[in-house]
Order: structure tokens, then C-alpha cells, then sequence
């Protein structure tokens, strides 16, 4: 098993199933290469009985992320073997039962030495002291707690508190409680989280204790997203919710859905809540009540699920006057159990611009033609349209005749549609005018649909399908239609495989984009791929998704005149096994600026590949999505990346910052630097290098940093660069500002700087010190999530009236205040933006006060419920 293990050399994600540990399964695992690990036994859990052995196998995995393991519970061996190891997510689960946590000084030992652990998911048998005490003062970022048979009783919330409150990194908190209780809400009390999720066991929260749970939530003044499974909907849950600050609310209801027994409650509730934007919530069935709830929110995205099934639009009248009241709704989702005339009178007339209609067991019969197109019609805004059909039918495509829509969704139940009605789909889809955009989901690619999409003026066309399989008799339908779409630019088009049709299909059009893929191109017809790829003449940009990376595929690709090419694999990036064909057909793209590779693996191959090309902008990044470079190869990095000597714009993806990472990219001329970095930022430990790779780089105008946080390092590392443009962002929120004078020393040393962007955590006096005085024309601030709260308005005032070369300010806040006002008052910026989304206006005295001050500004964009007849004074 070792030898065979060790072979996989390519192997990322290893999951196995034993039937206990033993000394020779860790000898078989030590050493891989592996990011992934999960181990789950048959008939229980490990007992750990090996623990060196599994310790040192363990140790050995040094490129491993992620741990799941199954175990029958702890144990002062299974703490031992975790104890140390790099991982930055941990997942324990127990067989028959959860944790009992009866080594909570081993179990806290080995939790406070994973020292880049993010997220931790645990299944404990229920709350304890030592379960509290082992997690307590932990850097995670996330922590889901889960309980075998039932949910945390929150017996001791006094502990739960102390060590909630400990993990000070903590954006997200997943728990399963067994019911709302004072403990559990004074646990949860004045934490720093942004996002709250909480599930009980057996049904939902009965919210007996509405005042606690009320003071506790408003006590969140972080928290921007909640996810509450409740038993059904109380006087006592409304209450609790009044007043928050949060964007996202999610209600699901254990057992079926809200019954909206209190819609006096529930809509004064929800009317209170004057930052939501986005409102999702599980309802039995629509009721008079519900839609009187939900009527004059100020909110834009609405989604209306049911349970066990879909709406039945039972009160037509009051869903059309609730949702015509909804005057800020811009996208609205909905699950129906059908079509009927009732779904059709609602949706009439609304400002809406976009809508998805999805239905329950299966998709949407349209019985109703008439109506459904009179309504659709009346939607005079609608952009967007998605729909969820049983199948293609002549009322289907009655029914969007002449819409005014530039995009449409089209899916089908079971895979797609069938196209059987080829005429009404193309006469219904010929009368969309405006149509830009089509993507459906089809079956199979038939006679009937080249047929339908035949001559249509669209832009972009997307087709899939869930077979995908494109048969060689359908080739000459499917170019005759391809050719007659004049206007098309992009084409995107999924299929299960390449074959000689397929790129007869695509010769000699005049797109400028092509995506091409779906499970990925095995490029057995090198000849024809390459024939009519080189026929598209006006190709810009080429994107294929690849099953393996083949001499085939690099002859197919000789020679092409496009700019911009991006290669991706099937679930990975590829292996560098054809240097020699890769590297002529890359430099054989004479007119190619950007490349975007997706790689598996940075060999010293990879960097002799890239060598030499004439390439603008290079992208380099890992083939899963939270992988990144780690930089093994730093001399082949650093002579291939030297030799691109128009290389302007380069964009990589890491595994961490190292001293071989700042090797490489010294001495560049590149102009435009990003570095992103996979679980995270930078945590800047080679200051110094950082510090004298990034002031080689003399070229340098615009540098982008994701980093995990502020550290004296880091402002260390940027201190006298030449670049006039600075973006920095935090790997999970914004940035902390704790070195103030380090921050300011080393941004003020930034003397060409123009435009400042960074992701701040909260405002702080110590990020209004640290950007005083600064030359910039440009300044961006954010926070993730939520908005600047404008705590210290001199601080700012201050801050932002030093800044005397600033044009153009851009602020994301959470709600407007006077001290916000009183802070921009007096500017000499020509642009201001505020927030990104609505205002609701409590100050207005203040606001035209201000903004009558601004006696450059040219340009103003504010977002308000209300318009403010004071802003008339206003020169614009």
C-alpha cells in the first residue's frame, strides 16, 4: 500500500475507509504529497491505539491543508498525533456519539499548536467546562459545533462565554443547540462575529426568551448575515429581531415552513431591520398574513421558498400589493408549485429586473400562456429572466414572444429541454429585440434547436446540455446555425466530447471569444481542432477546459493569432509532461498578451516553458480553487520570469509568503504586481525579503496584496516603494490597523502614491492617524461585509481635511450619521461615493449642510431611500 500510495505522485486528495488504525497504515500514508486527508473507519471509529506512529505519519504530510477524521473518541493519543501539524482546516467526528472531552488539557495542547488552523468543525456529546477550555484563545476563523443527539443545553454559559468571547479571529459560528435558553444567549453576547448561524435539534427555537435573545443579537454589532431554524414564527422571535444591523436574514423553519400566525409582529419587525437587503424565508404556504408582513421593505433580493412543494398563490391580490410595495426589490426568486393565473396577476407590473421562477417536482407546465405573457410583458425593467420549465411547449414560447428582456435562462427538469416545438421557439425567440444573452439547458443538441437559434441577433450564447453528447449528423445543423448568428461575439458551449463535428461546427466564425468544455478535451483530432481554430480569424480570446494536456493539444493551438489564451483542466490544473510541444506552441502565438494557466504543479519544466515569451500579463494559479504556488523552484522561477521582457501585469496565486517567493520576483519590470494567496493572506515572515524584492521592482506603478493581517513587517516591507497605486486586503475581513505608526511612517514614505484602497476591519483613531497628511488624489475604504460605523468623526475630519491633493473619495459606511457629515464637510473632492447601498435618512439637515461645503465636487453618488429636496442647492 506505501509503495503504491507513493507512486501517486500527482495524488492531492486521498480518502479512505479502514477498519482500524494500525502501524502499518500510517507507514503507508507517511511522506505524500497529499492536501487532503479524510479517514473514516467501517463500524465505528479509530481508536488510535498507534500514536507515534499516526503522530509521525501525520508530521510527515508537509503540504497537507485539510484533516477529517472519524475516531470513537478522544483520547490523550489522538491529541498527541494532531499536535503541531500545519493544517488549516480540522473536522473530528465520533462514531456512535460525539466527544466527550475527557483530556481537555491535551485536547487544549494540541488545538493551540495548530498554529494555521482556520476552521474547526467538532461533534461533541454536549457542553462541558473542558470543551470551553480547549478551545479557548484559538486563531480560527470559523467553528461549527455539532452534538450527537440533540444539541448543546448550555449548561455552563458563564464558561461558554469566556471562551467564545477568546477567539478574537472568529467571523463565523455555526451551533446546534437543543433550544433557546438565558445561557446561550449571554454566550453569545458582545461577540466580534460577522456571521451567525444557529440550529437546533429535534425542531426549531421556540424563542422563550425573546429579551435575552433580543439584547444578545443587538449586541452583534459585527454581524452582518443570520441563519436561524426556528420552531415557527412568535411574537417573541419578531421582538428578538427588531432593530438589527444586518444585511442577510435567513429563517427556515424545522418540520415545514411559517405559519404567520403575528404578521402584525412579524412586519414591524422587519420593517425595523433598515440595512437588510436580501430576505430569504421558508414559509407552510402564502398566506393574506405573510404578504402583509413583507409589504414596503426596503429590501432587493426576496426569496419565497415552501414547504413540501411550492407556493400555491392562494391570495393573488395580497401578493400583488405586497410585492408592488417592494419599490427597492431588484431580483426576486420563487418557488411555485405551478403555474396559474394568480402567479401571473402578482408578478404584473413590478419594477423588478430580474426574476427566476423555479417549481416543485419538475418545472413549470404553462397552462396559462395568456396570462403568463401579459404579465411577463408588464414587467417593463425585467433584464433578466430564468425559468425552470416541465418541458418546451407552444404556450412556453407564446408566452416570452416580444418581451423586452437582453438575458434568458432557459432549464429544463431532468436535464433539459427537448426542443420539440422547433418553430414556436424560434419565432418566440427571433421577437426578443434586445436580447443579448441566451444560455439553455438542452437535453441533447438536436436538429430542433440549431433550428431555433437560427439568425437570432444575440451577443453571447451559452449551451448545455445534460448529455452533452454532440453527434457527427448534427455538425452541418449546428454550423449553418452557428454561421448565422452575424452578431455573436462569445460562445460558450459545454459537451461531453470533442469530436470531428464539433469543430466543423465552430469553422470560419466571427466570434472574438470561445470557451470550450465541460468534462474536459481529450484532443484526438488535433488536425481539425487546429484547422478551425486557425479559421477563426477574428478570435481574441480562447478559454478551453482540458482533460489531460497533450502533444495533440499543443499542435491543435500552433500558430494562433489570439491574445489572450486561459487553459484549465478537469478538477486540476495539468502536469508540464510536454515541455518541448508546449513550449513552441506558446511561442508561437506571436500576438498572444495574456496567459492564464491553471497548473498542478510548479516544476522547474513549467518555468523553462514560459521562458522567453512576449506575453503582457502572465496568471498563474493552482488547479483547485484554495491552491496556491509554494515556490520550490525560486532560481528556474526567477530566470523564467526575468526573461519576459514585455511582461507588464503578473498575477499569482501562493501558498504563503517565502523567502524564495521574494527571490523570484526581484529585478522584474513588470508594472502591475498582484499577489493572492490560498486560506487567507500573507502573513508576512520574511519581511526583509519582501522588503528588498518589492523595492527592486523600480518599475513597479500598482501593487495588490491580499494579506492575513497588519503586522509591523509588512508596512516595514512597502516603506519608500515608487508605486502610485496601493490596494490591500485582508484574507478573511479587513485589516486591523494595530501598528498605526508604522502604518503611517510607512505609507507617508509612499511619495508617488495616487490612489490608496484597503479593506479595513472596523474604523479605528488609528486608521484615520495613519493616512493623515498623505498625497493622494484617490482614496477607497471598506469594510468586508458591513460598512464603516464612523465611530470617531474628529478622527476622521481631521485625517480626511489633510488630505489637500485629494480628488476622488470613496467611503462604504454602515448607515449615515452626523459624524459621517460633519467628517467630509469642507473637502476640496471633485468625486465622492458613499456606501454601497441604500441610505435611509435620518439627518438630512446635516447632509445638505456638508454637502453644500463641497464647492469642487462634480461628481456624487449616494444611494438614498428618499430624495432630499436640501440637495438642490447643491452646483452639479
Amino acid at each position: 500500500m506505501s509503495q503504491s500510495l507513493s507512486s501517486l505522485t500527482h495524488l492531492d486528495t486521498l480518502n479512505i475507509k479502514v477498519n482500524n488504525d494500525s502501524p502499518g497504515l500510517w507507514d503507508a500514508l507517511r511522506g505524500l504529497n497529499i492536501k487532503s486527508l479524510s479517514l473514516n473507519v467501517a463500524y465505528g471509529g479509530l481508536n488510535v491505539n498507534y500514536a507515534d506512529s499516526m503522530s509521525q505519519s501525520l508530521s510527515s504530510l508537509t503540504q497537507l491543508d485539510t484533516l477529517n477524521i472519524k475516531v470513537n473518541n478522544d483520547s490523550p493519543g489522538l491529541w498527541d498525533a494532531l499536535r503541531g501539524l500545519n493544517i488549516k482546516s480540522l473536522s473530528l467526528n465520533v462514531a456512535y456519539g460525539g466527544f466527550n472531552v475527557n483530556y481537555a488539557d491535551s485536547m487544549s495542547q494540541s488545538l493551540s499548536s495548530l498554529t494555521q488552523l482556520d476552521t474547526l468543525n467538532i461533534k461533541v456529546n454536549n457542553d462541558i467546562p473542558g470543551l470551553w477550555d480547549a478551545l479557548r484563545g484559538l486563531n480560527i476563523k470559523s467553528l461549527s459545533l455539532n452534538v450527537a443527539y440533540g444539541g448543546f443545553n448550555v449548561n455552563y454559559a458563564d464558561s461558554m462565554s469566556q471562551s467564545l468571547s477568546s477567539l478574537t479571529q472568529l467571523d463565523t459560528l455555526n451551533i446546534k443547540v437543543n433550544n433557546d435558553i438565558p445561557g446561550l444567549w449571554d454566550a453569545l453576547r458582545g461577540l466580534n462575529i460577522k456571521s451567525l448561524s444557529l440550529n437546533v435539534a429535534y425542531g426549531g427555537l421556540n424563542v422563550n426568551y425573546a429579551d435575552s435573545m433580543s439584547q444578545s443579537l443587538s449586541s452583534l454589532t459585527h454581524l452582518d448575515t443570520l441563519s436561524i431554524q426556528v420552531d415557527d414564527d412568535s411574537p417573541g422571535l419578531w421582538d428578538a429581531l427588531r432593530g438589527l444591523n444586518i444585511k442577510s436574514l435567513s429563517l427556515n423553519v424545522a418540520y415545514g415552513g411559517l405559519n404567520v400566525n403575528y404578521a402584525d409582529s412579524m412586519s414591524q419587525s422587519l420593517s425595523s431591520l433598515t440595512h437588510l437587503v436580501t430576505l430569504n424565508i421558508k414559509v407552510n404556504n402564502d398566506s393574506p398574513g405573510m404578504w402583509d408582513a413583507l409589504r414596503g421593505l426596503n429590501i432587493k433580493s426576496l426569496s419565497l421558498n415552501a414547504a413540501y412543494g411550492g407556493l400555491n398563490v392562494n391570495y393573488a391580490d395580497s401578493m400583488s400589493q405586497s410585492l408592488s410595495s417592494l419599490t427597492q426589490l431588484d431580483t426576486l426568486n420563487i418557488k411555485v408549485n405551478n403555474d396559474s393565473p394568480g402567479l401571473w396577476d402578482a408578478l404584473r407590473g413590478l419594477n423588478i429586473r430580474s426574476l427566476s421562477l423555479n417549481v416543485a417536482y419538475g418545472g413549470l407546465n404553462v397552462n396559462y400562456a395568456e396570462s403568463m405573457s401579459q404579465s411577463l410583458s408588464s414587467l417593463t425593467h425585467l433584464d433578466t429572466l430564468s425559468i425552470k420549465v416541465d418541458d418546451d411547449s407552444p404556450g412556453l414560447w407564446k408566452a416570452l414572444h416580444g418581451l423586452n428582456i437582453k438575458g434568458v435562462s432557459l432549464s429544463g427538469q431532468y436535464g433539459g429541454l427537448n426542443v420539440n416545438c422547433a418553430d414556436s421557439m424560434s419565432q418566440s425567440l427571433s421577437s426578443l429585440t434586445h436580447l443579448n444573452t441566451l444560455s439553455i439547458e438542452a437535453k441533447d443538441f438536436s436538429f430542433g434547436l440549431w433550428e431555433a437559434i437560427r439568425g437570432l441577433s444575440i451577443k453571447s450564447l451559452n449551451l448545455s446540455g445534460s448529455f452533452g453528447w454532440l453527434r457527427e449528423k448534427q455538425a452541418d445543423s449546428m454550423s449553418q446555425s452557428l454561421s448565422s448568428l452575424t452578431h455573436l461575439v462569445t460562445l460558450s458551449i459545454k459537451v461531453n466530447n470533442y469530436s470531428l463535428g464539433l469543430w466543423k461546427a465552430l469553422h470560419e466564425l466571427n466570434i472574438k471569444s470561445l470557451n470550450v468544455g465541460y468534462g474536459g478535451l481529450n484532443v484526438k483530432y488535433a488536425d481539425s481542432m487546429s484547422e478551425s481554430l486557425s479559421s477563426l480569424t477574428q478570435l481574441d480570446t480562447l478559454s478551453i477546459g482540458v482533460d489531460d494536456y497533450s502533444p495533440y493539444l499543443w499542435q491543435a493551438l500552433y500558430g494562433l493569432n489570439i491574445k489572450s489564451l486561459s487553459l484549465s483542466g478537469q478538477f486540476e490544473g495539468f502536469s508540464v509532461n510536454y515541455a518541448d510541444s508546449m513550449s513552441q506552441s506558446l511561442s508561437s502565438l506571436t500576438h498572444l498578451d495574456t496567459l492564464s494557466i491553471g497548473v498542478y504543479d510548479y516544476s522547474p519544466v513549467l518555468w523553462e516553458v514560459l521562458r522567453g515569451l512576449n506575453i503582457k500579463s502572465l496568471s498563474l494559479s493552482g488547479g483547485y480553487m484554495y491552491r496556491g504556488l509554494k515556490v520550490n523552484y525560486a532560481d528556474s522561477m526567477s530566470q523564467s520570469l526575468s526573461s519576459l521582457t514585455q511582461l507588464d501585469t503578473l498575477c499569482i496565486k501562493v501558498d504563503d509568503d517565502s523567502p524564495g517567493l521574494w527571490d523570484a520576483l526581484r529585478g522584474l519590470n513588470i508594472k502591475s504586481l498582484s499577489l493572492n494567496v490560498a486560506y487567507g493572506g500573507l502573513n508576512v515572515n520574511y519581511a526583509d525579503s519582501m522588503s528588498q524584492s518589492l523595492s527592486s521592482l523600480t518599475q513597479l506603478d500598482t501593487l495588490n496584496i491580499k494579506v492575513n493581517n497588519i503586522s509591523p513587517g509588512l508596512w516595514k516591507a512597502l516603506r519608500g516603494l515608487n508605486i502610485k497605486s496601493l490596494s490591500l486586503s485582508g484574507g478573511y475581513g479587513g485589516l486591523n490597523i494595530d501598528y498605526a505608526d508604522s502604518v503611517s511612517l510607512s505609507l507617508s514614505s509612499l511619495t508617488y502614491l495616487d490612489k490608496l484602497s484597503i479593506e479595513v476591519n472596523h474604523d479605528s483613531p488609528g486608521l484615520w492617524a495613519a493616512i493623515r497628511g498623505l498625497n493622494i488624489k484617490s482614496l477607497s475604504l471598506s469594510v468586508e461585509f458591513v460598512g464603516l460605523n464612523i465611530d470617531y468623526a474628529d478622527s476622521m475630519s481631521l485625517s480626511l481635511s489633510s488630505l489637500t491633493h485629494l480628488d476622488t473619495l470613496s467611503i462604504c459606511t454602515d448607515g449615515e450619521s452626523p459624524g459621517l457629515w460633519k467628517a467630509l464637510h469642507g473637502l476640496n473632492i471633485n468625486s465622492l461615493s458613499i456606501s454601497d447601498r441604500l441610505f435611509t435618512v435620518c439627518h438630512a439637515d446635516s447632509i445638505a449642510q456638508s454637502l453644500s461645503t463641497l464647492k469642487q465636487l462634480e461628481t456624487l453618488s449616494i444611494y438614498f431611500y428618499l430624495y432630499i429636496s436640501t440637495l438642490s442647492y447643491l452646483n452639479h
